[in-house]
């Protein structure tokens, strides 16, 4: 639980190490109330919504020019 005492905020510490906890390393390093060392719950669910959706993606494979590091048998 990052607010036990429910204060309606966390620290900017406590936000980073949720988010990097559930993976998410891109995230937003200003949030709102980051001046204060006040992040809302709001601030917080956005950002982990935001890193989530991005890691749970789907990923397209990109055809470029990919080389075999096997040798061709020429036998």
């Amino acid at each position: 639980m990052l607010d036990p005492n429910k204060r309606g905020f966390i620290t900017f510490k406590q936000y980073k190490h949720g988010l990097e906890t559930l993976g998410i390393n891109d995230y937003d390093i200003m949030p709102v109330g980051i001046s204060d060392d006040k992040i809302t719950k709001d601030t917080f669910l956005f950002e982990a919504q935001k890193g989530l959706d991005y890691l749970s993606s789907t990923y397209e494979l990109v055809q470029g020019n990919l080389t075999a590091h096997v040798e061709n048998d020429t036998e």
